[in-house]
């Protein structure tokens, strides 16, 4: 027999985001406002908004000031620049964007998420892309529905097929043959639930990131037809995410395409 006195256990959904505050602080853009006027549609939607910066990140975690590197000139010098192609050059600024992963796998880490609470990243940046502010009121209760909907802890939607955004080389070293027409990810959006799974894959996912060879540009030798470029910390995640799905840690089926009812 159950006991009613039992208190009920709530599951919270916390809100990820990042933003950088610019010179003198960090190689970025001031988005110190803009990171307020998102701040402002979504924080009354969620039970915590976690937000971090570059200084806040140094500050709190030893030694990961690597993760928000100026790599401008070890690109510029490296031996195999010949093989360089398109490339975004703030994400360079920015250690290849792999402070991601450290966010979200120290977040994951903090007791102020409870197992089985939600984590929900997003990109925060609604001055360039003004449809990150749309239906924010939704977001919560989109989140669980999709994990109760797929049966697992992390989502991240559909992206491009591999080879469009993820250089041949990374694909080459972690996936089996043929990889490259398999189906990438957008990590604008991750969705995660606080469990031993998902600290694992995060865990994996920012090992991977410290890999210069595989979340750089280079090297780069032999790219796919079609290829645009590489997209680093998304790149990283795609592989991961396809390296779980290969050894049967994720659903098949996995990613989706979440279409809104």
């Amino acid at each position: 027999m159950k006991n009613m006195n039992q208190p009920k256990i709530s599951i919270k959904c916390h809100l990820l985001t990042f933003h950088t505050e610019g010179s003198p602080f960090d190689n970025g853009t001031n988005m110190i406002k803009t990171a307020k006027d998102f701040s402002k549609l979504a924080t009354p939607h969620f039970d915590s908004h976690i937000q971090y910066t570059p200084r806040i990140c140094t500050e709190r975690f030893l030694n990961s000031s690597k993760y928000f590197k100026d790599y401008s000139n070890w690109l510029n010098n490296h031996p195999l620049k010949k093989q360089l192609k398109n490339y975004n050059q703030s994400w360079v600024k920015l250690g290849f964007q792999s402070w991601k992963a450290l966010i979200i796998k120290k977040t994951l880490e903090s007791p102020q998420l409870n197992h089985g609470d939600i984590l929900f990243y997003h990109d925060s940046d609604i001055k360039k892309y003004p449809k990150y502010g749309l239906y924010i009121h939704e977001w919560k209760s989109t989140a669980i529905q999709i994990l109760n909907k797929i049966c697992c802890d992390v989502f991240a939607p559909a992206g491009n097929p591999l080879y469009k955004d993820v250089k041949a080389y990374a694909i080459r070293k972690h996936l089996k043959r043929y990889s490259q027409f398999k189906i990438g990810l957008w990590n604008g959006l991750i969705i995660i639930k606080k469990s031993k799974t998902s600290l694992k894959f995060f865990n994996e996912y920012l090992d991977l990131c410290g890999n210069k060879d595989i979340i750089s540009p280079l090297p780069n030798p032999n790219p796919y037809p079609g290829h645009i470029w590489h997209s680093p910390d998304q790149a990283v995640f795609s592989i991961v995410a396809n390296k779980w799905k290969e050894n049967r840690d994720l659903p098949k089926n996995w990613a989706f395409i979440f279409r809104r009812r």
